[in-house]
């Protein structure tokens, strides 16, 4: 199908910032043009703004299920909320669960304007087929998915060995998929041995790993107590830091770790929302960014409002630093890495002449000059608090007016609420 978007402001990421023109696009059966054509379809968008699908580099999605699951307080600190919520909810997610949450995250992204998302998946009663599982729902409803699944100790060898063999097998088949890739999943530092950090090493290759690291104090701790180095260190030692891995929080990094990070092609992954919700100390992204590293931001399983998520890094990132001088240039840094992230990983920005088409449709209109220069202000002061109207992704129109194309039964939600009710159960009963 040939769709002409007339009269918009095209958002188009380039290497440092953001190029504004106030042109038409056309869709041309799939792939983005700027010729002149004929068209089946012709939307006027009256200055509406036009940009890229958005990318989440770290969610977990499972963590949709989690909304009133009944936690026994009280949680005392980040172990206790992994112990007694997150530790506990991985062990009893079946696979309707699995697929049910990747529904419901993956039509909030739609409508959130979402196109890619870098997922961090467990479920210890569905293992074997469970990255899959989620792959097809990705396929579903068209969007692009970086899979794996979490790694650790802490469930005994069996599922130490078939999460080892689920990332790979699901890595090695997506290799040369245009939607879906895998990365090598692992929970943090401080849940692995040295004998299965080198086992790990010894079976990934050069594939690039996904791992929380220095989240919170406990895991740096943890660590050095298990081998005597710091998390970088460590993940260094046993040559893991394999070019385009996710390194996720980093909220406790000396800067020997930083130096070494670096010196890697990697991407840090800074997760506000989260690292608020658990109480944690807060990365000063401003720092990490001067450092020269490639650092963008996540949800952490949160939310799929990425929008939020970019402003919430902002305003943080102020009032951490006490400076209002300071946070343009980094929220500048973080959405264009995450448009690099997206690009290092071969998906198309989806923008540019002859891409594969990946564009969100806005429903603001900018009331003051809108330009390079001002991008960024109505990005973080506008388009944060809009809605996305028009999703449209390859040849499909993922979202038509603020309406989802793709649906599932009338009856999904009844039925995923029951099953959360077993769900809740067996998470009781644990």
């Amino acid at each position: 199908m040939k769709i002409k978007l007339k009269n918009g402001f095209i958002v188009t990421p380039t290497d440092n910032s953001f190029n504004v023109e106030r042109k038409d696009i056309y869709l041309n059966d799939g792939k983005v043009s700027f010729n002149k054509m004929s068209v089946d379809k012709e939307i006027d968008l009256n200055g509406s703004v036009v940009m890229p699908g958005l990318v989440n580099a770290h969610h977990h999605i499972y963590s949709t299920l989690s909304k009133g699951v009944p936690v026994e307080g009280p949680l005392e600190d980040f172990i206790g909320t992994l112990e007694k919520l997150w530790w506990k909810l991985d062990r009893v997610l079946e696979k309707n669960d699995v697929v049910a949450s990747t529904i419901i995250t993956l039509q909030d992204c739609i409508k959130q304007g979402v196109s890619t998302v870098f997922d961090h998946h467990i479920s210890v009663p569905f293992i074997q087929g469970s990255l899959s599982s989620m792959g097809e729902v990705f396929n579903k409803y068209n969007l692009n998915g970086v899979l794996a699944f979490e790694i650790s100790d802490r469930n005994g060898e069996k599922i130490f060995q078939d999460s080892l063999d689920e990332n790979i097998e699901f890595y090695l088949k997506n290799k040369n998929n245009p939607k879906l890739k895998g990365t090598i999943g692992m929970h943090a530092s401080f849940t692995i041995s040295d004998d299965s950090l080198k086992k790990i090493k010894s079976k990934i290759g050069d594939a690039p790993i996904h791992i929380h690291v220095a989240e919170a104090k406990s895991d740096v701790d943890e660590t050095i107590k298990i081998s005597g180095l710091r998390v970088i260190e460590r993940l260094e030692k046993f040559n893991l830091l394999n070019d385009n891995s996710l390194i996720v929080h980093g909220n406790i990094l000396n800067e020997k770790e930083l130096s070494i990070l670096k010196e890697k092609n990697i991407f840090m992954i800074h997760n506000p929302d989260s690292n608020m919700n658990n109480t944690l100390e807060i990365k000063n992204i401003s720092e990490t960014l001067q450092k020269g590293l490639t650092l963008t931001i996540g949800t952490d399983g949160m939310t799929s409002n990425m929008l939020k998520s970019f402003k919430n890094a902002f305003l943080l990132n102020r009032y951490i630093n006490q400076n209002p001088d300071t946070g343009w240039g980094e929220a500048n840094d973080v959405l264009v890495n995450s448009f690099k992230i997206k690009k290092a990983y071969g998906f198309d920005l989806g923008i540019n002449e002859g891409e594969s088409v990946d564009l969100i449709v806005f429903d603001y209109k900018p009331a003051t000059p809108f330009n390079n220069d001002t991008f960024l202000g109505h990005f973080l002061f506008g388009l944060t608090e809009s809605r996305v109207r028009y999703f449209f992704k390859d040849n499909k129109t993922l979202l038509d007016d603020y309406q989802l194309t793709i649906t599932e039964d009338d009856d999904f939600f009844e039925k995923t609420t029951e099953n959360s009710k077993k769900l809740f159960d067996r998470f009781s009963n644990l």
